[in-house]
């Protein structure tokens, strides 16, 4: 599975991936591999389903080292927008994050 690979390149023990709930269960299960911390944020059908980069600031920590994003979204079908996309591109750059982007959907 190349996102546990790419889990197991870029987290080290004890850091935090930022990851999409509802998302693909197997995302916890790579994360849980490199012995990092699954931290998920909410996709919430108030919001169409889609990240909210407001809601990720509360979710940082100095231990945050990576953003998953799934667009299109399993298993909502979302597809992010490019607005959404630089705003979440933004808050990864603020924050030096990596992002990893599942697309294969």
């Amino acid at each position: 599975m190349s996102v546990a690979t790419a889990f197991l390149a870029l987290v080290e023990p004890g850091e935090q991936i930022l990851l999409p709930d509802p998302g693909w269960p197997n995302y916890a299960m790579a994360v849980a591999l490199t012995h990092g911390k699954a931290v998920h944020y909410s996709l919430r059908p108030e919001n169409g389903f889609l990240p909210d980069p407001e809601q990720l600031e509360g979710l940082i920590s100095p231990r945050t080292k990576l953003l998953l994003l799934c667009s299109p979204s399993n298993p909502t079908g979302q597809v992010y927008d490019p607005g959404l996309m630089k705003a979440l591109m933004e808050f990864a750059r603020r924050h030096d994050l990596r992002v990893l982007s599942d697309e294969i959907y």
